[in-house]
C-alpha cells in the first residue's frame, strides 16, 4: 500500500535559480530601488521641513548666533529650493531608469540620501549655522545629482546602460 512516488522533475522556474536565490537572499534590485526611493522621499521631507519652518529656524539661528534675520531666512530658502530641484532631478532619473541598473550608483544614492535626511533633521532640531546647511546641500544633494546627471548623459549619448 505505501509505495513511494517517484520524484517529480523540477519546474523551469526552479531550474533557473541562482546561487543567491538558493541561499534565500533577495536580488539586489529588489531591495535597492525601494530603499533608494524611500530615502529620497525622507530627504525631501526633511528639506521641506526647512522650507516651511524657515521663519522659526532663522529666528532661532539669529537669536543664538546673531546676524541678519532676512538674510538668514533668504539663505535657508535659496539652499532649500536648490535642494528640492536636485531631489526632483534625482526622482526623474530614478523613474526614467538612468541609474537603475547600476548597483554602485544606487548604493551611493542610498548613502547620500540617508545621511542627508538625518543631518538635515539634526540641523532643524539642533539649530546649526547656515553654512553647515550649505555644506549639507553640496555633499548630499548636489553630489548625487551630478552622479545622476553623469549617468543620464552616459545613457543618452553613449547608450551604455549597464556601466558601473
Amino acid at each position: 500500500w505505501s509505495r513511494a512516488l517517484p520524484p517529480r522533475p523540477p519546474l523551469a522556474a526552479e531550474r533557473r535559480k541562482t546561487e543567491s536565490d538558493k541561499m534565500g537572499l533577495p536580488h539586489p534590485f529588489a531591495t535597492l530601488l525601494p530603499t533608494r526611493f524611500l530615502l529620497q522621499v525622507f530627504h525631501l521631507i526633511a528639506v521641506l521641513t526647512v522650507v516651511y519652518d524657515a521663519d522659526g529656524i532663522s529666528k532661532e539661528l539669529v537669536a543664538s548666533q546673531g546676524g541678519d534675520l532676512t538674510g538668514t531666512k533668504a539663505s535657508l530658502e535659496a539652499v532649500s529650493w536648490a535642494a528640492i530641484v536636485c531631489l526632483a532631478f534625482d526622482f526623474v532619473g530614478l523613474f526614467l531608469g538612468f541609474s537603475v541598473f547600476s548597483v554602485k550608483v544606487n548604493c551611493f544614492h542610498i548613502m547620500c540620501h540617508f545621511l542627508g535626511a538625518l543631518l538635515v533633521a539634526l540641523f532643524v532640531s539642533e539649530y546649526w549655522n547656515t553654512e553647515s546647511y550649505t555644506y549639507l546641500f553640496v555633499f548630499f544633494n548636489l553630489l548625487p545629482t551630478s552622479v545622476e546627471l553623469y549617468k543620464a548623459i552616459t545613457v543618452l549619448r553613449v547608450k551604455v546602460m549597464f556601466s558601473a
